[in-house]
């Protein structure tokens, strides 16, 4: 689904808060942070590096293109393709050289994303919260400037809250 672009100067609280989920939608920030990761590391490895998180993405994409003729759940949906880009990714850090920040951060989604789905089952917490909390905090501890990235959570939180997506304890 497509969002509505307002016809109005200003969009309403929920239109807003549509826009920010479609934004900060998990894959949509893992891309562009994995981009600016691999331009930022900047190494001997960019190749290498650039090889793995595309191939890595684009197995992910497939996953969940297939598993969506199939499945109508997104948690289903999203999990098996997760996991599909993961593995591959791991092909390709055991094939290529990669920067240990790259593997590191790759480990650390993986162990989270491996948490949410385990828990999401039972209780709905968010995975856009997750997801942004994760590369924030991957991204900080290989630069301090990118600690602004967390100015996005309170904005997350809203949209979620907002649109009944959870509720606050989730």
């Amino acid at each position: 689904k497509g969002v509505r672009i307002p016809s109005g100067p200003l969009m309403n609280s929920e239109e807003f808060a549509l826009w920010i989920e479609k934004i900060f939608f998990p894959s949509n920030i893992l891309l562009v942070l994995g981009l600016v990761l691999i331009a930022y590391l900047g190494t001997d490895l960019l190749v290498n590096n650039s090889i793995a998180f595309v191939s890595s993405f684009l197995a992910y994409g497939i996953a969940v293109k297939l598993v969506k003729m199939r499945y109508n759940r997104g948690f289903i949906i999203y999990s098996i393709g997760a996991f599909v880009g993961l593995m591959t990714f791991f092909i390709m850090m055991n094939t290529f050289t990669l920067s240990k920040e790259l593997v590191l951060a790759a480990t650390s989604a993986f162990v989270i994303t491996l948490i949410v789905y385990l828990v999401r089952p039972t209780w709905k917490i968010s995975g856009h919260l997750a997801g942004i909390t994760t590369l924030s905090t991957i991204m900080t501890l290989v630069d301090t400037r990118f600690t602004l990235l967390y100015l996005a959570l309170p904005l997350v939180i809203h949209s979620r809250l907002k649109l009944k997506r959870h509720t606050l304890a989730q």
